[in-house]
C-alpha cells in the first residue's frame, strides 16, 4: 500500500468524506514539453512555468484538505521541470557566452572607428539575450547589463564625435560671417556674396540640438542677408534706370535733324557706360562711379525733352532714390560714416530737393 492509498484510507475512516464526491476540477492542461526539455523553445519553458505556478496557487486554496489529483499532478509536472531545467539552461549557457563574445567583438570593431559594425553587433547581442526565456531572470538581467553597458560606449563615442563635428562646423561658419562682414565694409560685395552662400550650405548642416549656436548665428546671417539684397536691388535699379535713359536719349537724337554730333557723341558715351558696367561686376566697390555716369547722359537728354526725362526717370528714380537712403541708414547703424555719407550723396543727385535725404545731407555736415 502507497502512501496515497494510505491517506484516502485514513479520510475516510475519519468520516471527514461525509458529503458526495466533488466534481474533479480542471487544474489547467499541460503544456507539450516535448520542445521545451531541449531548451529550443521559449514559449513552451514559459508556459511550463505558468502551468506550474497554477498548480500550486490551486494546492494553496485547498488549504490542508487532501487532493490526491492535484497532488499527482504537481509531483509529475515536478519530475518533468527538472529535465526541462538541466538540459535548457546548457542552452542558456550557450546563448551567454555568444552574447559576450559578440560584445567583446563589437568593442574590438569600436576601436577601431568602425561604428557601423559596432553597432550591428549590439542589435545581434540584444536579440540573442532576447531569445532567453524569461525563466532566467538572473542570467538575462547579467547579460542585459553587458550590453547595455556596451551600448553606453556606442553613445559616447557616437554623441563626442558629433559635438566635434558641430564644433569644426560652428568654427568654419563664424569665419564665413566675419570674412563677409569685412567684404561688405569694402565694398567687396561679389566676395561677400560667395561668403554669404557658403555660409548658407554649412548652416543648413547644423543637427537638431545645437539651437543656442544656431540662433546666434543666424542673427548675424540675417543683418548680412539684408545687407547683400539691398545692394542687389541697386545695382538691379541701376540697370534698369541707365537702360531706360539711353533708349529714350537715343530715340530723341534721332528724331533731332542736328543731333548728328551729338549721337557720335553719344556713342562714345555708350561705349564708356558698357566698359564701367563690365569693370563694376569685376570690382562692385567701383559700382558708384557707373550711376554718377549716366547723371552727365540723364541731364543731357533732360534738356533735349524734358518730358520723355520725367517718363523714363520717374518711377526708377524713385525706386533707387529709396534704396540709397535706406543703405545710408544701414551704413549709419554699422558705424560706416563714410559709405552712409556717400549714400546720401548719391542720393542728393537724383532728387536734390528731397527732404529727408537733405535731413541727412544736414546731419553729417552737422557732425563734421
Amino acid at each position: 500500500m502507497d502512501i496515497n492509498e494510505f491517506l484516502d484510507r485514513e479520510v475516510t475512516d475519519l468520516g471527514l468524506l461525509t458529503d458526495a464526491p466533488e466534481k474533479t476540477e480542471d487544474f489547467g492542461i499541460f503544456p507539450n514539453l516535448n520542445s521545451a526539455k531541449n531548451g529550443s523553445d521559449k514559449g513552451k519553458l514559459e508556459q511550463t512555468e505558468q502551468a506550474y505556478n497554477q498548480l500550486w496557487n490551486n494546492l494553496t486554496q485547498q488549504k490542508l484538505k487532501w487532493n490526491k489529483e492535484l497532488y499527482d499532478k504537481i509531483f509529475e509536472l515536478s519530475k518533468q521541470i527538472s529535465g526541462i531545467l538541466n538540459n535548457s539552461y546548457a542552452e542558456v549557457k550557450k546563448k551567454l557566452n555568444q552574447i559576450n563574445d559578440t560584445v567583446n567583438k563589437g568593442r574590438a570593431f569600436l576601436r577601431e572607428g568602425k561604428k557601423d559594425e559596432s553597432f550591428k553587433l549590439y542589435s545581434e547581442a540584444a536579440n540573442i539575450n532576447n531569445s532567453i526565456s524569461n525563466i532566467y531572470f538572473e542570467e538575462k538581467k547579467t547579460a542585459q547589463d553587458q550590453i547595455m553597458d556596451f551600448y553606453k560606449e556606442l553613445k559616447n563615442t557616437t554623441d563626442n564625435e558629433l559635438m566635434k563635428k558641430v564644433s569644426a562646423l560652428i568654427q568654419e561658419i563664424n569665419q564665413l560671417l566675419d570674412g563677409a562682414i569685412r567684404c561688405i565694409r569694402a565694398n567687396d560685395m561679389a566676395n561677400a556674396i560667395l561668403m554669404y552662400n557658403k555660409c548658407i550650405g554649412l548652416y543648413n548642416q547644423m543637427p537638431e540640438g545645437f539651437l543656442k549656436y544656431k540662433y546666434s548665428m543666424g542673427v548675424r546671417l540675417l543683418d548680412i542677408y539684408k545687407s547683400i539684397s539691398i545692394y542687389s536691388e541697386i545695382s538691379s535699379l541701376q540697370q534698369q534706370l541707365t537702360k531706360q535713359t539711353q533708349q529714350f536719349q537715343q530715340q530723341a537724337e534721332y528724331q533731332n535733324p542736328q543731333a548728328a554730333p551729338r549721337l557720335a557723341q553719344r556713342e562714345i558715351q555708350q561705349k564708356s557706360q558698357e566698359q564701367l558696367q563690365q569693370n563694376s561686376k569685376q570690382e562692385p566697390q567701383k559700382q558708384s562711379v557707373q550711376l554718377s555716369a549716366t547723371k552727365p547722359t540723364a541731364q543731357l537728354f533732360a534738356q533735349t525733352n524734358p518730358k520723355a526725362d520725367s517718363l523714363a526717370l520717374n518711377s526708377s528714380t524713385a525706386l533707387l532714390l529709396r534704396a540709397k537712403k535706406d543703405l545710408a541708414k544701414i551704413n549709419i547703424a554699422e558705424g560706416q560714416y563714410k559709405e552712409a555719407f556717400k549714400a546720401v550723396q548719391e542720393a542728393l543727385q537724383l532728387a536734390p530737393n528731397d527732404p529727408e535725404a537733405k535731413a541727412m545731407y544736414a546731419k553729417f555736415k552737422t557732425l563734421k
